[in-house]
């Protein structure tokens, strides 16, 4: 059963501005389709002069309405088939078409340039019947356009789309009779997956550049063709130098990267912004709306904030800040900078985006644990508060009554409910000394059954010597400094996957000096894939809005960066105490890997499933190039 009339439509419409006129030493020799934002099939023997057996290393092609441009033959096969490369001009659309693996039979349609005499080139979209040829094996042999339509000179390379998927699923390639309506055939996506390793990432990945095509789908086709609705982009932002002078690259953008210096935000704001937005305090909405913007362009230099604008399209988009170890700009809190233009929301509390802290470590795991089931996620919960201590009142910034501070039993159950709403298993220890945490993490390694996730909620704060100490309790209810790195080293070694580390407010009448993010960047490692930490210390009522909504996110099978950020929403618009800087406290930090996962995933829609894989196929047929003597076999070459 064909799409309906309206979709078809709109797909025609995409296919003329992904298509493109591919010329060869100045000549119009066929078609080419973009399949991805910067990547083309047709056939080699389009880019191929036939008189001197020659592969163009460059050729140029032409999208329609758009300039003239140049594009790389990157790889050939012997399956007549090329892989181009060629980029759209800054601030171009860059549209392109939706590959299936899947031969549907009926109902097609094809979009070339046929040859005309006396004609110039023009784009032709036209209807056709086709059906699939197996070979011996049962492989994808060719796809038979059938009689009724002329495949003529011009139209080798155009992309031929199912009326039924709606997505491209062959290449034209060969005719049966050039100057008559018998048709001809197309090489099927399958052998081109075979043929490319890049059609293949095409076919399990989607990209920006397929939200048009996407959308004009819909939502039950699109899945049909098993593909997760949600597209996402990455962006990489690599941060070097010092607080006076900084570099900012990007993977993405070309060129290379951009100094940023105090002048550059305003005459002597540098050293002063970053100093102000790490003084421990309750924020207004003004001086977090002012700081905002000011990180902001900090962090994304005009042509970074143009990149970023460009992927707007996208569902999600994360961005991953790589900071070097042991570099101060890591202890900036830039969670509060403002999405570039937009003064007024947050990279790391918009649910359009998804940011967090990368260490790049080549002793950080590269294959995550696999995801399980909520019932098989274990949780080794810690809450510290010795009994001696008095905590400080918080007040708002009305001077209204302060906020309460929850006794320690109040707070182990109320993370004891965030965690087991999620169908998560936790062991949870009420004002521990540091043995009681070290033995059950060693008796879990011992046991073979590796607690999932450590949180740890207590005080934080930076020893003399600069190590990073957290408080447990002694035998008389008062504190006990242990090294953190004793505890996360521990936690790493049998197997934990996410540290959790929300460090709260010192006792009335202490300054503790705070953990900063480079002191806690090492917790990645081992086995540690992730770790969620709060760059200074918060309030308990601001952990338990936060950790309500990471653990529901986490047992949906989204991952560790998506739960962090939405929790960081929530705390945005639901503010407990009344800090609006609160949000940003909360920070991600990864390993190399994104997207880890404690839970699998739930499928989208029972309908969804995944590309087939290709098979072998025999690689015999004709091409289509320009008119020469017709043979007797009625195949026609260039």
């Amino acid at each position: 059963m064909s799409l309906p009339e309206a979709t078809i439509d709109q797909l025609k419409g995409l296919l003329s501005k992904a298509t493109a006129l591919v010329f060869v030493d100045g000549r119009p020799v066929g078609a080419a389709f973009f399949i991805s934002d910067n990547l083309l099939l047709t056939c080699e023997h389009v880019v191929t002069t036939r008189e001197v057996a020659t592969t163009h290393e460059t050729v140029e092609i032409q999208p329609i309405g758009r300039e003239r441009r140049s594009a790389e033959v990157v790889s050939t096969d012997g399956a007549d088939l090329a892989l181009l490369r060629s980029h759209w001009d800054q601030g171009e659309p860059s549209p392109c078409v939706v590959l299936n693996p899947t031969l549907d039979q009926g109902d097609c349609f094809v979009a070339s340039f046929p040859r005309e005499d006396g004609l110039s080139p023009g784009l032709e979209i036209f209807d056709v019947k086709a059906h699939p040829r197996k070979d011996l094996i049962g492989g994808d042999q060719i796809l038979e356009i059938e009689a009724g339509k002329t495949i003529t000179w011009g139209m080798s390379g155009g992309p031929v789309v199912s009326a039924r998927s709606g997505a491209v699923i062959g290449i034209v390639r060969s005719s049966k009779d050039p100057v008559d309506s018998l048709g001809g055939g197309a090489v099927p996506i399958s052998r081109a997956a075979e043929a490319f390793g890049q059609i293949a990432e095409v076919l399990r990945k989607s990209t920006l550049a397929m939200v048009p095509w996407r959308n004009a789908l819909g939502r039950d086709n699109w899945q049909r063709l098993g593909r997760s609705w949600n597209i996402e982009e990455c962006i990489d932002l690599r941060v070097s130098g010092k607080r006076h002078r900084w570099l900012i690259s990007m993977d993405q953008a070309a060129g290379p990267g951009l100094d940023r210096t105090g002048p550059d935000l305003g005459e002597g704001v540098a050293e002063a912004l970053f100093h102000w937005a790490q003084r421990r305090r309750i924020r207004d909405v003004d001086e977090v709306a002012l700081l905002g913007p000011l990180l902001a362009n900090a962090l994304f230099p005009q042509g970074m904030a143009d990149h970023l604008s460009l992927v707007s399209q996208a569902d999600r988009i994360l961005v991953r800040l790589h900071v070097e170890r042991g570099n101060d700009l890591a202890d900036i809190p830039w969670e509060l900078a403002a999405v570039p233009r937009e003064k007024d929301r947050f990279l790391a509390a918009d649910q359009r985006f998804r940011f967090a802290r990368v260490v790049d470590e080549p002793s950080i795991p590269t294959t995550p644990a696999a995801p399980k089931s909520p019932a098989n996620v274990t949780v080794l919960a810690a809450v510290a508060q010795p009994a001696r201590w008095k905590y400080p009142e918080v007040h708002g910034r009305y001077g209204s009554n302060p906020y309460a501070w929850p006794e320690a039993a109040r707070i182990c159950a109320r993370l004891r409910e965030s965690i087991e709403r999620s169908g998560f298993t936790v062991d949870l220890h009420e004002s521990p000394q540091p043995s009681n945490v070290l033995d059950a993490l060693e008796a879990s390694a011992r046991q073979s059954r590796p607690y999932d996730v450590l949180h740890y909620m207590g005080t934080g704060q930076r020893g003399p010597d600069g190590k990073a100490l957290i408080t447990f309790v002694d035998d008389e209810g008062g504190e006990a400094w242990e090294d953190a790195r004793s505890v996360l080293d521990t936690a790493a070694r049998t197997g934990v996957r996410l540290v959790v580390l929300e460090l709260l407010l010192p006792p009335e009448g202490q300054d503790y000096e705070p953990l900063t993010h480079r002191a806690l960047y090492d917790v990645v490692g081992g086995s540690v894939n992730a770790a969620v930490l709060t760059h200074l210390p918060v309030h308990p009522l601001q952990c338990q809005k936060f950790n309500g909504k990471f653990y529901e996110v986490l047992r949906s099978g989204e991952s560790v960066e998506t739960a962090v950020q939405l929790g960081r929403y929530k705390l945005k618009y639901d503010r407990p105490v009344e800090d609006a800087a609160g949000f940003g406290w909360f920070t991600i930090v990864t390993g190399p890997q994104s997207d880890i996962c404690l839970v699998s995933r739930r499928p989208e829609d029972p309908t969804r499933s995944g590309a087939r894989q290709p098979s072998a196929a025999d690689r015999a047929a004709d091409e289509i190039g320009e008119p020469q003597a017709r043979r007797p076999s009625d195949v026609l070459h260039r």
